[in-house]
């Protein structure tokens, strides 16, 4: 899977790398481009703050009765790609809070990181911490959770193999925030984004990549962020350390840390297939999943009358949203 992942991006690779290997390649951009991103992280996804709460709660009431069934009164938890510790905070917050006896904060950011552990001071559970990856991670633990991560994982199978060995036996993996294969290439979700074009009268040429990419772009300008300057700081590093030999785009920046999204120019995929995920997933059963952002766009973003269709689907556990969040036991 690893290769013909990285196959996407070897025509950039071959372009614009001073390196020999492209997965040296691609760790050191996502890597450079996240220890950027860290300063501005929290103003650039502030509708997450906005949208995750109700994400988090729909698969916490799942987490909890899991709990109780088995009789277990606190859990250690593992937040994996933690970033600023927004996932983290919203764990904290919800109802398995009480739950939480202990918060490991992992990231291979270390200015990610950073910023998780200035956000932990204020919880009153004991944190831990480390800059690396899972395979870094010697303990276990009853609850691990990614948000917003398994789409920047080149070799997911192996990512999600790590986890499971890193879980107790009933231990549980949650996966937030990340693109859903099934869905976007579904004709239902084709035609529900069409129909919010059509209504707010975007008219794009080649409207997958455009959308997902000013997209990326409005949100960095309402957090009063210069996109030019964002940008270069990322290129300006990269050539420092000899990454590059010429500037990347936005764009193809984005290819290389968001790998698994759709529309990008070098993207591997159009999102991450749930059925793929369960063939390749040995240990760890499917308990629940659901899905959201059903035409292409967050909640907080849509216009009135789509909101009310959105919560809608949402009641109807309707299950072509472009976002998914899963649940998963290990037996």
């Amino acid at each position: 899977m690893t290769t013909d992942v990285f196959k996407s991006l070897t025509p950039l690779f071959e372009q614009k790398s001073n390196l020999d290997s492209i997965k040296d390649f691609h760790e050191k951009v996502n890597l450079t481009f996240h220890n950027i991103e860290a300063k501005y992280y929290d103003k650039i996804h502030a509708e997450m703050w906005i949208n995750l709460p109700e994400q988090i709660d729909r698969i916490i009431n799942h987490l909890c009765a899991w709990l109780d069934e088995q009789k277990i009164q606190k859990i250690k938890v593992l937040d994996l790609g933690c970033g600023t510790g927004l996932a983290a905070q919203l764990l904290i917050d919800s109802l398995v809070g009480r739950k939480i006896a202990s918060m490991f904060l992992l990231d291979p950011s270390h200015a990610m990181l950073e910023r998780a552990k200035k956000r932990s001071l204020k919880w009153n559970i004991p944190i831990n911490s480390r800059c690396g990856y899972i395979e870094d991670v010697d303990e276990k633990f009853d609850l691990i959770i990614t948000s917003s991560v398994l789409h920047h994982i080149p070799n997911i199978p192996q990512f999600i193999s790590g986890i499971e060995n890193r879980l107790n036996t009933n231990g549980v993996f949650i996966s937030l925030h990340d693109p859903l294969a099934e869905a976007i290439t579904s004709e239902t979700y084709q035609n529900r984004t069409a129909r919010l074009i059509q209504t707010t009268r975007a008219n794009f040429q080649n409207r997958t990549l455009k959308q997902r990419i000013i997209g990326k772009i409005i949100r960095i300008l309402k957090g009063n962020i210069k996109l030019e300057t964002y940008i270069a700081e990322v290129n300006q590093e990269l050539i420092q350390l000899n990454v590059i030999n010429t500037h990347l785009t936005p764009a193809e920046i984005w290819s290389i840390t968001d790998i698994h999204v759709e529309g990008l120019p070098y993207s591997a995929n159009n999102g991450i297939s749930l059925k793929n995920l369960e063939e390749s997933v040995k240990g760890l059963s499917l308990a629940y999943f659901n899905t959201y952002c059903f035409f292409g766009t967050l909640k907080s973003d849509l216009p009135e009358e789509y909101k009310a269709e959105e919560n809608n689907l949402t009641l109807a556990d309707d299950k072509f949203g472009r976002n998914f969040n899963s649940m998963w036991i290990r037996k």
